[in-house]
């Protein structure tokens, strides 16, 4: 099977203008087209341009004519020679009138003006005939006839013939619509049916041998991308390929009186008025468009591919959830108290929409067989209870027959995890034994040494890595394991989910040397939430940065503030003995430096140091210590800026500690 293929073509690879009137393939196999400003010749893969052959003027048509090639304005017909990537002028010939288009028929070229038929002879136009005639829009030619539109919505056949030495063209034919409307293309098939495409009433479809000749309209609602129609092909199945403002469709006869059309335009993705067709060689079409000039290859034939009808499942979403799609790449889980979906899915068939139709099975759920089918693409399924399910759907073709094809996605609805004892030992032991592991390579960290000066500064960074207080990291597994053993689930939850994702943050952060802001921002966070449960909320604390900063693709240690964060918990707030502690942080940016604001309103640090036990722990001084020396490493040569300020009340009481840490970044 030919692959399927969009190849353009517009000013962007050296046509005139994007605009494509009228297409032509020589005798020589050269392919010329017209439009805006010029003519644009495509020989042997190389794109050329011809602007300004005739001044501004729009050529309309272009036409091969006993091997010369002829281009027609609205006010001259050119002779034209090309050869070898260059064009001239050879001949100008003046139209009696405002000219139109061009036709060629038995070996002859005709001139369609705006009120009268003209033959091309000796470098002259000779009048055929005005009869009829009357505001000319569009030729066509097709064996021995010329058919003419106009803006009546009129058409005229004229029979072309020879009467001794004299080419005539006699009216034989002529059809009247409804109303007033442009005629912009005409073609005639075997059977005397004359199919008429207007600028806004769609497509007519008239038989002209009957005594009254039947007509059917064809528009939007039975179909057609538009209802404006520019231009016609029969291919060689004998249906009919019909240029719309919207792209292209194809009309083919499903029985007596019966036409189905297909969307060619859905099928290959674009959508663009389509002003000329012409066929090429491999089974290929040529499109002229408002676009450029496009080339076809591979042209679907449903009928053959009923039963290959492709379906996707483009999205999930949750309906309890505004903008929550889910990813589907992968199998979807989905906790058991927000079970309820909505899964769409497609076809990017080239039919008629409205004529497609889905069936779906979800198994697991109790359904049995296949659903009825439907033309909704989206299915709401309510409270899926815990388990496994596979979802499938396949898309129908004419006349109700299933494709063979099959999307299917895989649904798992995960269980409450407290009723998982064995879950919440395993994520215990997973804790201990990734404490172990992080202190082990904290250990191993802070022994490395390089032998220059740059990998001393990384060795000295990862050695001063983020640290956690092992009493913090052993009273939270303590409470965990209390909670448990009380059969508190509710507190055992919070506190596992919490702790567990401290835990995993400090684990994938120990691996860099920086970090973005906005990922240590939230586990600074973290871990403010569990000292506050730790603590029974003994403080409340806020986090202030915008969103652009959190945004921005700052880098910094990590852990690098949480030493004074802790040093304000323990050693400011503790001390109160009340429950209106208060931590504010706040983050932004002065010139180059990201600027951090500790402020907390605990003892200060002299009522707090004469507070002090006879076993200090030592671990929050120590942190701060490194904090300082990994603050002056990520400076580098700027100047390490750190201040600790006692906030002091009129009185001269103390009333907190402030903390600035400015790094740059």
């Amino acid at each position: 099977m030919t692959a399927n293929t969009f190849q353009l073509y517009s000013s962007r690879h050296g046509l005139p203008s994007d605009l494509v009137l009228d297409i032509v393939k020589s005798s020589k196999g050269i392919l010329f087209e017209t439009g805006y400003s010029g003519i644009g010749v495509i020989d042997n893969g190389a794109v050329y341009s011809f602007k300004g052959l005739m001044g501004n003027n729009t050529f309309l048509a272009i036409r091969e004519f006993k091997g010369r090639m002829y281009g027609i304005t609205t006010q001259e017909l050119c002779e034209l020679n090309y050869e070898s990537g260059r064009m001239n002028v050879v001949k100008r010939i003046p139209t009696p009138e405002s000219g139109v288009g061009l036709a060629t028929i038995k070996d002859q070229l005709v001139v369609a003006c705006k009120n009268g038929l003209y033959l091309f002879d000796n470098d002259d136009l000779i009048l055929l005939t005005k009869d009829r005639i009357n505001q000319i829009t569009c030729i066509y030619s097709k064996d021995d006839f010329i058919w003419l539109g106009n803006y009546q919505h009129q058409v005229n056949g004229y029979q072309f013939k020879k009467e001794g030495l004299q080419w005539k063209a006699e009216w034989v034919y002529g059809y009247t619509g409804k109303g007033y409307d442009n005629i912009h293309c005409i073609a005639t098939d075997d059977n005397n049916t004359i199919y008429i495409g207007t600028r806004l009433a769609g497509l007519f479809r008239v038989n002209k041998i009957r005594k009254s000749p039947s007509t059917r309209q064809l528009k939007v609602d039975d179909g057609l991308s538009d209802n404006n129609i520019r231009s016609f092909l029969f291919l060689p199945d004998h249906s009919l390929l019909v240029g719309t403002g919207s792209g292209v469709d194809r009309i083919s006869e499903t029985g007596k009186d019966s036409l189905k059309i297909d969307n060619i335009n859905n099928f290959f993705g674009f959508s663009s008025t389509v002003y000329k067709m012409i066929a090429d060689t491999g089974k290929a079409l040529l499109l002229g468009a408002e676009t450029g000039l496009i080339r076809l290859t591979g042209l679907p034939v449903e009928d053959t591919f009923s039963n290959k009808l492709p379906v996707f499942i483009s999205s999930v979403e949750l309906v309890n959830k505004q903008d929550s799609l889910i990813d589907i790449t992968a199998p979807v889980h989905l906790q058991y108290d927000n079970s309820t979906i909505s899964i769409n899915y497609a076809s990017p068939v080239f039919s008629n929409e409205r004529s497609l139709q889905f069936s779906y099975w979800l198994k697991g759920s109790g359904q049995q067989t296949w659903s009825a089918p439907t033309t909704n693409s989206s299915v709401t399924f309510p409270n899926l209870s815990s388990g496994h399910y596979t979802f499938m759907v396949r898309a129908l073709g004419p006349g109700g027959n299933p494709s063979s094809q099959i999307a299917t996605l895989e649904l798992y609805i995960d269980p409450p995890f407290w009723r998982t004892w064995w879950f919440l030992s395993l994520v215990f032991a997973l804790l201990s034994l990734s404490t172990i592991l992080l202190v082990r390579r904290r250990i191993n960290a802070i022994r490395k040494e390089a032998q220059f000066k740059q990998a001393i500064a990384e060795s000295e960074m990862m050695a001063l890595r983020a640290q956690m207080n092992p009493h913090f990291i052993f009273n939270c597994i303590s409470s965990i394991d209390n909670f448990i053993q009380d059969n508190d689930k509710e507190n055992a939850s919070a506190w596992l989910n919490k702790f567990a994702k401290l835990i995993r943050g400090i684990l994938d952060n120990s691996h860099n040397e920086v970090i973005p802001l906005w990922k240590d921002w939230s586990t600074t966070k973290l871990y403010l939430e569990l000292e506050q449960l730790r603590s029974d909320n003994a403080f409340q604390f806020t986090m202030e940065a915008s969103a652009s900063l959190l945004n921005g693709h700052y880098r910094i240690p990590p852990m690098i503030i949480q030493p004074y964060v802790e040093n304000a918990i323990h050693h400011g707030i503790k001390h109160r003995g009340d429950k209106s502690g208060l931590i504010i942080i706040k983050a932004s940016m002065e010139d180059q430096q990201l600027v951090f604001d500790i402020d907390d309103n605990g003892v200060g640090r002299e009522r707090s140091a004469a507070l002090k036990d006879k076993n200090p722990i030592a671990h929050t001084s120590y942190g701060m210590q490194m904090s300082s020396e990994r603050i002056a490493l990520f400076n580098g040569d700027h100047k390490t800026e750190l201040q600790i300020i006692d906030k002091k009340d009129k009185e001269g009481k103390p009333e907190g500690t402030r903390v600035l840490i400015k790094l740059w970044v």
